[in-house]
């Protein structure tokens, strides 16, 4: 009975941490979004073509 205790308490850390990464992930791409949705309604932001990032310092060039 002890060791069903044992396997049940590390499989509920193991869930509870992919439930907490998961949301962690979710909160990520809907702050990105948010930023986009942002960016995209302010009319004075400045838009930059793919080919003008690749030209910037920095950039990869591979695609």
């Amino acid at each position: 009975m002890q060791r069903w205790s044992s396997m049940q308490e590390r499989s509920t850390g193991i869930q509870s941490y992919i439930i907490w990464k998961a949301a962690e992930l979710y909160l990520q791409e809907y702050a990105d979004y948010a930023i986009v949705l942002e960016r995209q309604r302010d009319k004075d932001d400045l838009i930059i073509s793919a080919d003008e990032m690749r030209r910037r310092p920095g950039i990869s060039h591979q695609v």
